[in-house]
């Protein structure tokens, strides 16, 4: 493993960016970089 990309799971367009980066594991974050409103809805993409 070579890269790490960790992403805000709260944007389906930030989502698609990450997975094609090319990184070897992409970390959907659903905690520390989402808003408390929008948590749900990261969950909801996720």
């Amino acid at each position: 493993m070579r890269s790490l990309l960790f992403v805000p799971g709260d944007s389906e367009k930030k989502l698609e960016k990450a997975f094609d980066a090319g990184a070897d594991v992409v970390i959907v974050d659903l905690e520390d970089s989402v808003a408390p409103q929008n948590k749900a809805l990261a969950r909801d993409i996720a």
